[in-house]
């Protein structure tokens, strides 16, 4: 595995695992509210909530550093875009969740077409 692809890879297994730990901290989270932004505004969960999104970006960073260095700049700029993303997620309030969300989703999409190989 690639080492750019391995840093994304750990990038979402420290966010998943950060939100997984955040359901066990508290159960109903997901449905009385604006999905995992809940766990961002109480004060039980909001260290493990900031930590898996940190960590997502600094080894999101990572990645798009190596992606730089071996040519693939679009998909570098991507995941930087990403990362700049996650962290507006991450100091948004949760009134304004949802259009963050579907911001950081349209990013996604641009990424994942930028980094389709050209024919």
């Amino acid at each position: 595995m690639p080492a750019a692809a391995r840093y994304l890879l750990l990038a979402q297994i420290a966010f998943w695992s950060a939100m997984l730990l955040c359901l066990a901290i508290a159960h109903g989270g997901l449905g009385d509210n604006h999905g995992f932004s809940f766990y961002g505004g109480r004060l039980s969960t909001i260290l493990p909530y900031a930590i898996g999104f940190l960590a997502a970006a600094a080894l999101i960073t990572q990645a798009a550093a190596l992606l730089d260095r071996s040519g693939r700049s679009r998909l570098a700029a991507g995941l930087r875009i990403l990362v700049v993303l996650l962290l507006a997620d991450l100091l948004t309030p949760d009134s304004l969740g949802i259009f963050v969300f579907q911001v950081a989703f349209g990013a996604l999409l641009v990424i994942v077409v930028a980094s389709l190989p050209d024919r």
